[in-house]
């Protein structure tokens, strides 16, 4: 009886030990739990009420498109020069479409051009439009988007 429990104990010590060397072998990456979490609660929606749909991108009375996750104002431009760009480039570049230099940032030959677009779509038909020039003294060309420091 005694020999019984020995033999069932170093079985069960030998698959312990088994599956300890499988998982660190095979599944490094595995976090070890600390405490179990706690149970999120989980949320089931009536099946007669409709999905809700994915929020259209609108402007809001400051001229910030909301589009999702991003904000970025309906009326201001960035375009990114290479280094060897002039403020003359520039502001041919503002002439194209109807813009003004409302700010720069010399680090990185940044401008930002202020332009009379009032939707989303006119601002991204000018973004396009600087972008199909193919300028090599541009390297971007984007919205000016709200970032919100924590």
């Amino acid at each position: 009886m005694k020999k019984n429990i020995i033999i069932v104990a170093a079985i069960i010590i030998l698959v312990i030990a088994v599956i300890f060397i499988v998982k660190v072998k095979f599944f490094p990456s595995l976090p070890v739990p600390l405490a179990t979490p706690s149970p999120t609660p989980l949320v089931i929606q009536s099946p007669s009420v409709a999905p809700t749909p994915i929020a259209t991108p609108w402007v809001d009375e400051k001229g910030v498109v909301h589009d999702r996750t991003m904000r970025y104002y309906v009326n201001l431009i960035n375009v990114d020069f290479t280094d060897d760009a002039t403020r003359e480039d520039a502001e041919r570049i503002g002439g194209l479409i109807n813009a003004k230099i409302s700010g720069y940032g010399s680090t990185t030959n940044l401008y930002e051009f202020q332009i009379s677009t009032r939707t989303k779509e006119e601002l991204e038909q000018a973004i396009d439009k600087i972008d199909a020039l193919n300028d090599p003294k541009i390297e971007g060309v984007f919205p000016s988007f709200l970032i919100r420091a924590y």
